[in-house]
């Protein structure tokens, strides 16, 4: 270009004006730069126009050049054929370039979800409803035979929606009298929603009902473990389980036949606390492995039976690595 302003300065022996060039996206624009360089023309590109909106909200453009009806017209038909203008877009795809899965590790935390329960009844069974939300639930259950001296295991059958749960492999009992027996069970699995619990019982003693739920647990090999102890004459009672897996969580449902005020204490937090002679339950979270505690004080010293479990997580499991993929559309 500037060589062709200088032939043409030669020519009409004329000195001749010659544009900066400075590239731009519009085509109309780099057109009329080099009709500058050719004729020499200092006006650049005159986009000599006025916009105006109506009531309607249109836009209305009024040119009053060739510049601008070009430089208009160039944006219209940009407009219209950039939604066809192919777009590369990064997605996030569960998937390596090669196809391979590789582990990466994850552990679901254990949520502690709701906790119901029954007064003593001599009449079988005793029913009550519990409430079970979330997904992987976990439901632990006890029954207490209300009988002084003696007394037995005299559960005969525990369900929750019809489906019969499974005895655990302890129980404990008082050996001085008062509440006599505390029998435990649990389910894995057990249906959402509002559903009934009931327990039957092949004695004339009363018996009262404990029910508590969790999310986020594993849904096979259940329990991790059970510890079932008799607590004697004491104000300060410590309930003593060894956990088999990391991060399990820890149940337990204590009774002391009556209803003393209970306050939870060190890494215990309180589940329900109906006071009316009833269990109590307790749990906390995310345990390591090896002994653990848990504990809460009373007002005046009691005997307590105790039944605590520890809930296993989901076993540690792998996921797919986010690798970005390119989609075209």
């Amino acid at each position: 270009m500037w060589i062709l302003a200088k032939l043409l300065a030669i020519i009409t022996r004329q000195s001749r004006y010659f544009p900066d060039f400075n590239w731009n996206k519009l085509w109309t624009y780099n057109a009329f730069r080099v009709y500058e360089a050719i004729f020499g023309r200092r006006y650049g590109v005159r986009i000599e126009t006025s916009v105006a909106c109506d009531s309607e909200g249109n836009t209305l453009i009024k040119c009053y050049s060739l510049e601008s009806v070009v430089v208009h017209t160039e944006v219209a038909i940009r407009n219209f054929f950039k939604g066809l203008v192919p777009s590369r877009i990064y997605v996030p795809a569960f998937t390596t370039p090669q196809g391979i899965f590789i582990p990466q590790p994850y552990l679901l935390a254990i949520a502690y979800d709701a906790a119901s329960n029954r007064a003593g009844s001599t009449t079988s069974p005793i029913t009550w409803t519990h409430t079970v939300t979330g997904s992987n639930p976990y439901l632990y259950l006890s029954s207490e035979n209300q009988v002084g001296s003696g007394g037995s295991q005299d559960v005969t059958a525990a369900s929750y929606n019809s489906v019969d749960m499974t005895p655990e492999v302890g129980h404990v009992d008082f050996s001085t009298g008062q509440n006599g027996w505390l029998q435990f069970f649990d389910l894995v699995n057990p249906a959402t929603g509002a559903n009934t619990v009931s327990v039957s019982f092949s004695s004339a003693n009363p018996h009262d009902g404990m029910s508590t739920s969790f999310s986020g647990a594993a849904q096979s090999g259940q329990p991790d473990n059970f510890s079932g102890e008799t607590l004697t004459a004491t104000a300060s009672p410590v309930v003593n389980i060894t956990v088999n897996t990391d991060q399990s969580a820890l149940i337990c449902h204590a009774s002391d036949g009556y209803g003393k005020v209970k306050t939870p204490g060190a890494n215990t937090t309180m589940g329900l606390d109906p006071r009316t002679g009833e269990q109590t339950s307790f749990y906390t979270l995310a345990q390591s492995t090896g002994a653990q505690t848990m504990t809460f004080t009373t007002v005046g010293t009691a005997t307590y039976l105790t039944g605590t479990t520890s809930i296993k997580p989901p076993s540690v499991t792998s996921s797919p690595p986010i690798v970005p993929q390119i989609i075209t559309w």
